[in-house]
């Protein structure tokens, strides 16, 4: 008997193995992971129901793995879900929840990329059941409408998807909008001034070093603005000599930035903070030195 047990062990884990081997291999097919690849992200939704406008959020993101997708919808009421997949069927599978509707199974057969059919069955709070079709059309990269039909009533439904604007590379210069000055103990002052050109692309910005009894010793005039060549911000500057030189501007944090030559290992940091500035330059052999601009 003491023999059975070490073979009745090696049996179960060997049962179990394959059984883990055999989920392993039911991959979720390309063609769902695409449809809710299309899903992940947040959308408005809006229906009518009764004649009333309902309108809400739509969320759905990935859950661990890409087993499938976390759902939820807040509307006046909060519904959740999961979207998988039915190896059987062959369908892309929803199970949803809330405290009104109870539980809801929608199953949807992929026709194309741009249209689902399927089926839903709802299981009520109070006991009660009911079921239809449901067919979902892609209008276009942004926008789905769901129409779902039971007991020959018709409902609507469009979502619309929330597109975030990607940060302007030039978010946050407007703090340096305005007129500067550092003033000196040997009387020697450096100004410098920022104003948005009338596009409000670049940045113009003019420097000038000017001498203790009033004398400009260099003056540098540049536009701040974005380089789609080398897709990085970028300070094109013309000495008073008319010599053109130009610096790579990188943002270093809320109110930060790193200038620095094309070629070259010097540096200049400049630091926002309210009606100062610092500008800090720090030469190749690492040496630093600080001047504190005011607006005025």
């Amino acid at each position: 008997m003491a023999r059975l047990i070490p073979l009745i062990f090696f049996v179960t884990f060997i049962s179990n193995v394959n059984s883990i081997i055999a989920q392993e291999q039911a991959q979720i097919p390309k063609a769902i992971l695409d449809e809710m690849e299309y899903l992940v992200g947040e959308w408005d939704l809006t229906h009518n129901e009764e004649g009333e406008e309902i309108t809400g959020v739509y969320e759905a993101r990935w859950a661990p793995g890409k087993q499938g997708l976390r759902l939820s919808i807040k509307t006046n009421f909060t519904s959740f879900g999961i979207s998988t997949w039915d190896p059987k069927t062959g369908q892309m599978v929803e199970n949803w929840y809330n405290s009104m509707s109870g539980r809801i199974v929608n199953r949807y057969t992929i026709d194309s990329n741009s249209k689902w059919s399927g089926t839903f069955d709802e299981h009520h709070p109070d006991g009660s059941e009911s079921t239809g079709t449901i067919d979902v059309q892609k209008l276009d990269d942004h926008s789905i409408q769901a129409t779902k039909i039971t007991n020959g009533k018709e409902k609507k439904i469009t979502i619309r998807r929330r597109i975030k604007e990607a940060e302007s590379p030039l978010a946050g210069l407007d703090v340096l909008v305005g007129n500067w000055v550092a003033q000196s103990e040997d009387g020697t002052r450096r100004t410098s001034s920022f104003q948005w050109d009338d596009s409000g692309q670049f940045l113009n910005n003019q420097h000038n070093n000017v001498s203790s009894d009033g004398e400009s010793r260099m003056t540098i005039l540049g536009h701040i603005g974005w380089n789609e060549k080398n897709e990085q911000l970028t300070n094109w500057v013309y000495f008073g000599n008319g010599a053109p030189t130009s610096f790579i501007w990188e943002k270093k944090g809320e109110h930060r930035w790193q200038a620095r030559p094309e070629k070259g290992d010097a540096r200049w940091d400049l630091i926002h903070r309210g009606d100062e500035y610092d500008w800090i330059f720090t030469s190749p052999s690492n040496e630093s030195s600080k001047t504190v601009f005011r607006r005025q």
